[in-house]
């Protein structure tokens, strides 16, 4: 009796070491995002209300991590507090990529200073660009699409859905260059 046991446990766990994702799937898939790499700054704006636009200055810092596995994404944007003399406001934000390989696809976590978070499913619909949609309390569904224009400079986009579910409104857009 104790050797059928054994031999049952020891078929359980060679089947669960059998069944382990090859982590070369999740480097390789990665590789599709290998243009984000690098320190980008620039400037952007952000405009959620009408024609009013809040300007802001921005950082990535983006590197692999985890051998190639996982991308690290670590964001700063400084909104000037050029109104009612309004002091300087910086937010700082943490994302991840990576290919997760139950579901077969990309997510993208966010994580924000004051707390807030969120996982989202990303996409490579093209050679250098990235997209992934996002649901907003308030705003609803944005789409954000991140790519390298012509200029090899990185354009991240953000439009919200209106209400109506017919029409994209761009409320974000950031121009970055490549450090170095």
């Amino acid at each position: 009796m104790k050797k059928l046991i054994l031999s049952f446990i020891l078929m359980l766990t060679s089947t669960s070491f059998a069944q382990q994702p090859d982590s070369t799937d999740c480097v390789g898939q990665l590789k599709k995002a290998a243009f984000l790499l690098g320190e980008w700054s620039g400037t952007g704006w952000l405009g959620l209300t009408g024609d009013q636009r809040e300007y802001f200055e921005q950082t990535y810092l983006i590197q692999w991590k985890l051998d190639g596995a996982m991308m690290l994404i670590e964001g700063s944007r400084t909104f000037r507090g050029k109104k009612e003399n309004k002091p300087d406001t910086t937010l700082s934000s943490l994302w991840t990529l990576a290919w997760y390989i139950k579901l077969n696809r990309f997510n993208i976590t966010f994580f924000r200073q004051d707390g807030i978070y969120e996982i989202a499913a990303a996409e490579f619909p093209e050679s250098n660009e990235m997209t992934w949609e996002s649901k907003h309390p308030q705003l609803g569904t944005i789409r954000y699409a991140i790519a390298i224009d012509p200029e090899g400079n990185l354009v991240q986009t953000g439009e919200v859905l209106e209400c109506d579910g017919g029409s994209w409104i761009k409320i974000l857009e950031v121009v970055l260059m490549k450090e170095g």
